[in-house]
């Protein structure tokens, strides 16, 4: 038996691709990807409410950076990150 052809043609609106560059250097398009929600790039470590707390801790001056990372459950650099991004923000 061979695969039936439906009756009637399947249509789908067009929907603009995003283009994507892969790590290599290759273009390509991603007709869905945006609209599933896979492009989001990296996912943060903190919420919003961990950076807040994180901020204020380094701000009182009683954690050091090492001590933060322990605390929060990552690593040093994702601390110095954060701290950048606050710093960066408040400038």
């Amino acid at each position: 038996m061979g695969t039936r052809r439906p009756a009637a043609p399947i249509t789908t609106p067009l929907r603009r691709p995003q283009i994507l560059i892969h790590w290599t250097g290759c273009v390509t398009a991603c007709p869905l990807g945006g609209q599933r929600g896979r492009l989001k790039g990296k996912q943060p470590k903190l919420n919003s409410q961990q950076r807040a707390h994180l901020l204020q801790l380094d701000w009182e001056g009683k954690k050091t950076p090492t001590e933060l990372a322990e605390l929060f459950g990552v690593s040093r650099a994702a601390i110095y990150r954060e701290l950048k991004k606050a710093q960066q923000a408040a400038a």
